[in-house]
C-alpha cells in the first residue's frame, strides 16, 4: 500500500446552507435571524444590482460589507439559491418571524404586570422553548431554552465541507458571498460532527490508505481523480516537540498563540493559515503539536472562534476551554452547545477569576470589557496564564472602559511578565455582527456610537501600568493577508488603529519595556 498525506495547501471550507459556517449561522436562534435579515437581503440586492456588488466587493473601503463577490453572469444561480432558501429554510425563517412577533407583543403590551397570561399567545414555533421575563427596570424580554430550540430546529444535514487547492492568501470575503458549486472544488456533504472528517485531517500528519479514505468519505468515481491530487506521497516535515525546560511562545497570526513546555501545550483562539509559497512567512497546521492539551476561546466573534480551523484540529485537542454564556440570551448563544454540535466533547466553561490548574501552572479567566456594542454578552474572557514560572495575559480585544478593574485585578494576578492586547480602537459598528438580532433596526446614531472597539494607546498603557507588565505586544489586528476572507480589513499608515498601536509600543519602549507588533510569524523563548 502506498502512503499518502494530505497536502498542506488543501483548503477545507465549512459551509451551512451554502454560506461560510460561523457560530451565528449554527445556533438556530441566531441562524434564523441571519438567514432572514442578512443573507436573503444580500441575495435580493445582488439579483437587482449585480454590477454594484461586484464593484463594491473590489473596493478596499467596502470589503467586509454586504456585497457578493461573484461575476454578474451568476445572477441566475443566485436567483435559484434565493428560491431554494425560501423553501429549504422555511422552518428557520418562520422561527425568525415568530421571535420578532413575540418581541413586538411584549414591547406593546407588557406593562410591568405578570407575564403569565402572555404564554397562551406565544407563537407555536416557540411554544415550550421560551421563558418570558422582566429585567430589574421592568423591561420584558425572552429567555430561550436553547437545548429545546436545537432539538426542534437544528439540522446537521445542511452542513458540508468544500475541498480545493489554495496557493494565495486573498480569498473573497466569505461572510457575504455564498458558495456556488464549482468543478474545481469537491463538496463533502457531511455533518461537522462526523468522525470521518477527523480521518481526513489526520492524514495531514499520518499516512493514510487513500482508497479507504475515499470510500469512507463517499468520494464518487468521477471525483476520485481530482480528490487524489489533494494528496502527496512525500512525508511532510512535522512539528518537533518542545523538549527544553523553559517556555516557547509562538505567534500564528492575529490572536492565535501557542505556548509549549515539555509537558503542556496551550493554543489560544485558533485561526491558522494553510502552507504555500507566499509572504509573509507563517506557521501552519504542521507546526502544531500532535496533542494540544488546552484550546482557549476568548469570545464568540468569527476571527476568534473559527470553525474552519477548529474542525481541522479537533482530533488533536484534549480539552477546549470557553467562557460561560448569558444563558438564553439571543445575542449570546451557548458556545458549549455550538461546540457539542460540531463534534467537541471535553468542554470546560470557565467563569471570571475561576482557575484551571495543570502540572506546569494554571489558567485563570479574566473579565473582558467592551468590544461587544454594550450588549449584555458574557461569552467573553481574557486569560491569565501562569506557566513554568512565567505569567502571561491575553487581553485580546478588551476595551479598558474602567481602569479600576485592572487595579483590582492586580491583587489576583500579581505583576504580569508578558501582555498581548488587541488595539482595534475603532471597530465596526454593532450592526456588522449583531444587526440581524435586533428586533428593530438600530438607529444610525446608536450604531455608530456602540462600535466593537478595543483599547487605544492611553487605555492600553493604563492596563500595562496597573498590572506592572514587563513586555507588551499588540496582536489581533487582522493584518495578516490570510485573514482577509473573514476580516475584510484594509488598514493604511493613516489608520487610527495602527497609529494608536505604534504610539503604544513606543511608549512601552520609552519606559524600558519590551514591546512590538508581531506579524505573520514570531517566536519567543523563556528559560
Amino acid at each position: 500500500m502506498k502512503k499518502h498525506w494530505l497536502r498542506s495547501n488543501v483548503c477545507t471550507e465549512p459551509l451551512i446552507s451554502n454560506w461560510y459556517a460561523w457560530s451565528h449561522l449554527l445556533a438556530p436562534t441566531t441562524a434564523s435571524a441571519n438567514l432572514s435579515k442578512r443573507y436573503l437581503q444580500i441575495l435580493q440586492s445582488y439579483i437587482k444590482h449585480p454590477e454594484l456588488h461586484l464593484n463594491a466587493s473590489k473596493d478596499p473601503k467596502l470589503i467586509g460589507g454586504p456585497y457578493i463577490n461573484l461575476p454578474t453572469i451568476e445572477v441566475e444561480k443566485i436567483k435559484a439559491l434565493y428560491q431554494s432558501t425560501l423553501v429549504n429554510e422555511r422552518q428557520l425563517l418562520e422561527l425568525s418571524e415568530a421571535i420578532d412577533r413575540l418581541h413586538a407583543m411584549l414591547e406593546n403590551s407588557a406593562n410591568g404586570l405578570s407575564l403569565e397570561s402572555f404564554y397562551s399567545d406565544v407563537p407555536s414555533q416557540l411554544a415550550g422553548c421560551v421563558e418570558l421575563v422582566y429585567d430589574l427596570h421592568n423591561n420584558a424580554n425572552i429567555r430561550f431554552i436553547e437545548p429545546l430550540i436545537y432539538q426542534q430546529y437544528y439540522d446537521s444535514n445542511k452542513q458540508s465541507v468544500v475541498l480545493s487547492t489554495i496557493n494565495e492568501d486573498m480569498r473573497p470575503f466569505s461572510l457575504s458571498t455564498p458558495y456556488l458549486p464549482s468543478e474545481r472544488k469537491i463538496s463533502l456533504n457531511i455533518p461537522f460532527s462526523q468522525q470521518s472528517i477527523d480521518m481526513l485531517y489526520q492524514s495531514r500528519r499520518e499516512a493514510c490508505d487513500l482508497n479507504k479514505l475515499m470510500e469512507i468519505l463517499n468520494i464518487v468515481d468521477k471525483q476520485q481523480q481530482q480528490f487524489s491530487t489533494y494528496f502527496t506521497e512525500e512525508c511532510p516535515n512535522m512539528h518537533r516537540r518542545y523538549e527544553s525546560d523553559g517556555l516557547r511562545v509562538r505567534y500564528f497570526g492575529h490572536a492565535c498563540v501557542l505556548m509549549e513546555t515539555k509537558n503542556t501545550s496551550i493554543l489560544i483562539d485558533p485561526l491558522i493559515s494553510y502552507s504555500y509559497n507566499a509572504k509573509p512567512e507563517r506557521f501552519s497546521y504542521l507546526d502544531l503539536p500532535n496533542k494540544i492539551d488546552y484550546v482557549l476561546i476568548t469570545h464568540n466573534h468569527q476571527d476568534h472562534f473559527d470553525f474552519e480551523t477548529l474542525l481541522q484540529i479537533r482530533h488533536q485537542v484534549d480539552q477546549i476551554v470557553i467562557p460561560r454564556n448569558n444563558n438564553g440570551c439571543l445575542a449570546d448563544p451557548s458556545l458549549k452547545l455550538i461546540l457539542q454540535h460540531i463534534g467537541f466533547g471535553n468542554i470546560t466553561q470557565l467563569d471570571e477569576l475561576e482557575t484551571i490548574s495543570f502540572s506546569d501552572g494554571e489558567i485563570t479567566g479574566i473579565p473582558f470589557l467592551g468590544e461587544h456594542g454594550d450588549l449584555n454578552i458574557q461569552s467573553k474572557s481574557a486569560y491569565h496564564i501562569k506557566i513554568n514560572g512565567r505569567t502571561l495575559l491575553f487581553a485580546v480585544d478588551s476595551n479598558n472602559l474602567d481602569n479600576s478593574l485592572y487595579k483590582k485585578l492586580a491583587s489576583h494576578t500579581g505583576p504580569v511578565d508578558t501582555m498581548f492586547i488587541g488595539m482595534e480602537c475603532s471597530g465596526a459598528p454593532s450592526s456588522w455582527t449583531y444587526g440581524p438580532l435586533f428586533h428593530k433596526k438600530l438607529n444610525y446614531e446608536f450604531d455608530q456610537s456602540r462600535r466593537l472597539n478595543g483599547s487605544d494607546c492611553d487605555k492600553a498603557w493604563q492596563i500595562t501600568e496597573a498590572l506592572a507588565c514587563k513586555e507588551a505586544y499588540v496582536y489581533a489586528m487582522g493584518q495578516e493577508p490570510w485573514l482577509h476572507h473573514i476580516m475584510g480589513l484594509t488598514y493604511t499608515e493613516d489608520s487610527i488603529q495602527l497609529k494608536e498601536a505604534n504610539k503604544f509600543t513606543q511608549r512601552c519602549k520609552q519606559a524600558g519595556l519590551k514591546a512590538g507588533k508581531p506579524y505573520g510569524k514570531s517566536e519567543w523563548h523563556y528559560p
